[in-house]
């Protein structure tokens, strides 16, 4: 066997490989995405329709309600105790928060990336009893940024028009 062949054989095998590893790759991306599509929950409820007057958008109503109630906490006058914000719905929330705008996707982003830290200073306070001033002012700094992205948010949706009705209700 001449060199050339012998290369040949070897770019042969390498571009085979990676065709196969392709393949495989996109096989296995198609599994889980199905995987996750079918452990996705259904809403109880959906707005269809003129008879609402608000246009259906994604349909998130749980991730709406986990925003309102942390807009809440966020908002109400501090007393001193650490309340830790909820994030069960935009931890389980899929693939249903890409269909929002952008500039709504960024914001919820960085309102849970300030919840998070929020929660870490509140379990530090109760589980592990280590509270200082600096943490109460760190605490306190982050439910302002939560409250200004998230009341941000509340005006996006509602120029937008992708509101539960509890949300419009609520807004009114």
């Amino acid at each position: 066997m001449s060199w050339w062949q012998i290369v040949l054989i070897i770019v042969g095998s390498v571009v085979v490989g990676i065709a196969v590893g392709y393949l495989v790759n996109l096989l296995i991306l198609q599994m889980s995405s199905a995987i996750r599509y079918s452990r996705r929950r259904v809403p109880a409820r959906s707005i269809s329709g003129p008879a609402s007057g608000i246009s259906t958008g994604p349909s998130v109503p749980d991730l709406f309600a986990e925003i309102e109630t942390n807009r809440r906490i966020a908002t109400k006058e501090w007393t001193g105790e650490l309340q830790p914000f909820q994030t069960r719905a935009w931890d389980n929330r899929g693939e249903e928060v890409h269909s929002l705008a952008v500039e709504i996707r960024n914001e919820l982003t960085e309102a849970y990336s300030d919840m998070a830290l929020a929660n870490s200073i509140s379990w530090l306070s109760s589980e592990m009893s280590r509270r200082s001033p600096s943490l109460d002012e760190s605490y306190t700094k982050l439910r302002t940024s939560v409250a200004t992205r998230l009341n941000k948010v509340s005006v996006l949706l509602s120029e937008e028009g992708v509101l539960t009705e509890s949300r419009q209700a609520n807004l009114n």
